[in-house]
Parts: C-alpha cells; structure tokens; sequence
C-alpha cells in the first residue's frame, strides 16, 4: 500500500485565470501578464478549481528540494487550500449575498470574495504595515465592488500576535467578524518540513 502525499508550497506570486480561456501550454506567457516572471529562479504550478485555475509563481530551489523529497507528491498551493476552505463555508451562510474572507498573516493578507452559490468575484493578496492599511485595502476591495458592509460578516484566519485589536478595529464596520476553528482552517491540517513547503495530511493512504 503506498501512501498519498499532498505537498502544499507556499508561493511567492498567485493569479487567477477564467478556465475556458486558459491553455496550459501559455502558463508563464499568462503570469507575466500579471507580475514580473524570472524565469531562471522560479516556475509556475497551476491549478485548477471549478472554472478558475490558479497560477502560482513558485520558488525554484523549494520547488527542486519539494521534487527530490517527494517526486509522487501532489503539489498544491496555500491558494488552492484557502480556496477550497472558503468555498466550503460559503454553504454554510445561506443568508448573505456575499461572504468576505480573510488569511491574516503578521505582514500580508489573502482576501476573497465570494457571491451567492459559491462563486468566487475576488481574490488577491496584500501587503501592509499597520491595521489601518489592511482596513483601507479590505474597504477599498469591498467599496467597488459595492458591497454594503452593514450586513456583511467577515470571517477570518489569524496567525498575528495583535488579533485582538485587529478583531475590535473591523468590528466597527462590519456585522459581525468570526475566526476560523482549528477544524475548519486548511492551514492547521500542515506539517512544516522547511520554509515554504509543508506536508498536506501525510497519514491519507490509497
């Protein structure tokens, strides 16, 4: 019996592309569009997810070691998890037009938006320095896409020491603002092997 690994990279760059126009043999041709390539120290993963396929910039040294570890591994990147999670808990709200999400790391965060039946209408990521950066970058996303915050929840996975004061500062503007529980959260499910690369469920077996 061999055992299935789901290896998850962590990328630097992720973007988004619509299924029916997407042609794999044009992946980097796509990625360039979006953010500068270097072809020499990266490479691209894509992936795919109901009519959305996500293209990740992937650092080339991880993805070699990642390779030499474990060359049967199924690679995945930390958006396709986030994705998968936050898909799935848009079934569990039937009552809001949109759902906002938000992966919340000390220096960045991943921002997703999702309308009625799961359909995802945003996704990118963020840089910030302070909680009113990430409060002007979330209200900014959400203003044009107009969406009224006054009925909306906000649910979160937060990895940051200041999760409290962010908690009570996005409050403020939206209906309610919840955690992910550990069960819930895609990214507690990983075991850490080095920077960047981390192992998906290593117990599953096929």
């Amino acid at each position: 019996m061999s055992h299935k690994l789901d290896i998850n990279i962590e990328p630097a760059q992720t973007t988004l592309v619509p299924k029916k126009i997407f042609n794999p043999e044009r992946s980097q041709a796509f990625v360039e569009l979006n953010f500068e390539f270097d072809s020499t120290s990266q490479v691209v993963l894509s992936e795919t997810c109901n009519d959305i396929v996500f293209l990740s910039v992937v650092d080339q040294k991880i993805y070699d070691v990642a390779m030499s570890m474990f060359p049967t591994g199924k690679f995945f990147s930390t958006y396709h998890l986030l994705y998968q999670a936050f898909e799935k808990s848009t079934r569990l709200d039937k009552r809001s037009k949109h759902q906002v999400f938000l992966n919340l790391t000390a220096n960045s965060f991943d921002l997703f938006v999702f309308e009625k039946k799961q359909r995802l209408i945003f996704a990118n990521t963020f840089t910030y320095q302070s909680a009113n950066d990430l409060l002007y970058y979330l209200l900014n996303v959400v203003n044009r896409l107009k969406i009224d915050t006054g009925g909306l929840t906000l649910k979160m996975i937060d990895s940051t020491r200041d999760s409290e004061n962010l908690m009570s500062i996005l409050e403020s503007y939206f209906l309610s603002v919840n955690k992910f529980s550990d069960d819930e959260n895609p990214l507690s499910w990983r075991v850490g092997i080095q920077p960047g690369l981390w192992l998906i469920n290593p117990a599953l077996c096929e």
